[in-house]
């Protein structure tokens, strides 16, 4: 190599070790700044983000600082249906109506449901339940409905918002949220009876008689049940059914929509006790000027549960078929006996409550017997029970006015009282010694 070379050559390598330098010296600034502990992930970029930024913006160029209001709710960051019901729950705390509309996202809210939204979640007398906030409803065909539940702070008025969750490539999403219009509480606390509103979907209208139910309040189950189809008798036997066993709706996803069309649905009410669990079914049909019903109620398990416990043979079905075609309530005495039993005693306690809501009601009790004994001692004895139910009616506070009695004796059975070959038949004679009672609402 000759000198000129050599020197170009070491020209070159010092340039080199210069540029070398440069680098690794801006590497450090740049490190220093950064938060060696920080886990933040690293902000999106773009073509513009090498450009150099003046020194500073004339002041019309400069953006106003955002509030932290505005930041947007995270879209449930957990993926789980419970993480996303946290976060609209967290939303109407905050009294965020945007917040809510982000986290639900704004197909879920129809125009027709925004305004009930957002005076709902903007009214100063509501919280989130402390105690319950939010509950998983029902479980439906497409996915889940969950509850978000709103208390005044100062007296017993509720309200709800449902929110239908689906769940789509492993993540649950807001389909649909609804604002139910429910009934209005009155001073005593029941909920106020008024017309069935057209805008409850079937699962709402399953939901409200299924918690009225619960509470053993005939007059609200019965604006959600078709008269014509569900009897007056079949409502009041649900109720003492419920109040026998000590049955409550489970806490957690306590209806199961089993069908869900344009015009008829099918639920499943799940129910529990310290004795086991049970369960009724409704089947609810659309009626264009009405909206959903109940117009069909069915609740054999609870019977036979409630028949299991008693374990003494003692017949135990609290409805029947009546000669009229009608259904009956059914009250039942051991043999050759009068005494209203403490059993007896709970079920009249409901019906003198449904009776003693309207002065007007009539309620018809028809005694019978068994056919052991003569045909004249037992048509005394039927009308001896009769007359006892009456007069427990009574101490409940029912108006003499709106008890009928009649007796009927061994003359309508409703089971044989001898087995084919003539003899005895107990169980059949145990559900014969009864008193029948219909109500003439």
């Amino acid at each position: 190599m000759n000198k000129t070379q050599g020197i170009t050559f070491g020209s070159i390598v010092a340039v080199g070790i210069a540029v070398s330098l440069g680098i690794l010296l801006n590497r450090k600034k740049e490190d220093a700044l950064v938060d060696p502990g920080s886990t933040a992930p690293p902000m999106a970029t773009d073509n513009s983000a090498s450009a150099p930024a003046p020194a500073s913006l004339p002041a019309a160029e400069k953006a106003p600082p955002k509030p932290a209001s505005s930041e947007a709710p995270p879209m449930n960051p957990e993926g789980s249906a419970e993480a996303l019901v946290k976060a609209l729950v967290t939303q109407v705390a905050k009294k965020d109506v945007p917040g809510f509309l982000t986290v639900a996202g704004e197909t879920a809210v129809s125009p027709e449901v925004r305004g009930a939204l957002e005076k709902l979640i903007q009214d100063p007398s509501l919280i989130p339940d402390p105690q319950m906030p939010a509950m998983e409803l029902a479980k439906t065909v497409g996915g889940n409905r969950w509850l978000l539940k709103l208390k005044a702070k100062e007296g017993d008025i509720t309200r709800e918002i449902h929110a239908d969750l689906t769940k789509e490539d492993g993540v649950w999403k807001v389909a649909k949220i609804q604002v139910p219009s429910l009934p209005t509480p009155t001073v005593s606390g029941q909920l106020a009876v008024q017309p069935p509103a057209t805008d409850l979907d079937a699962l709402t209208v399953a939901h409200l008689f299924s918690a009225a139910a619960e509470k053993l309040d005939f007059e609200s189950a019965a604006r959600f049940a078709d008269p014509g189809k569900v009897s007056d008798e079949r409502l009041a036997a649900l109720l003492i059914a419920m109040e026998e066993g000590g049955y409550k709706l489970v806490p957690q996803r306590p209806l199961i929509a089993t069908l869900s069309k344009e015009d008829i649905s099918w639920v499943l009410a799940r129910l529990a006790s310290k004795d086991g669990s049970s369960e009724f079914a409704l089947e609810l049909g659309k009626d264009p000027q009405k909206g959903w019903l109940v117009r069909g109620l069915t609740f054999d398990k609870m019977l036979a549960a409630l028949a299991d416990k008693e374990g003494s043979g003692t017949a135990y079905t609290p409805i029947v078929d009546d000669l009229k075609g009608g259904e009956s309530i059914v009250l039942f005495f051991e043999y050759d006996n009068t005494r209203v039993t403490p059993r007896t005693l709970r079920q009249l306690d409901i019906i003198a409550k449904i009776l003693k809501q309207d002065h007007t009601r009539k309620i018809h009790i028809n005694g019978h017997a068994d056919a052991k004994g003569s045909d004249d001692y037992n048509e005394a004895l039927s009308d001896k029970r009769a007359f006892a139910v009456k007069e427990a009616l009574e101490s409940l506070g029912v108006a003499e006015s709106q008890v009928v009695t009649q007796s009927y004796g061994e003359s309508r059975p409703i089971r044989p009282n001898f087995n084919p070959d003539g003899s005895d038949n107990p169980q059949g004679r145990s559900k014969n010694r009864r008193a029948e009672v219909r109500l003439d609402f």
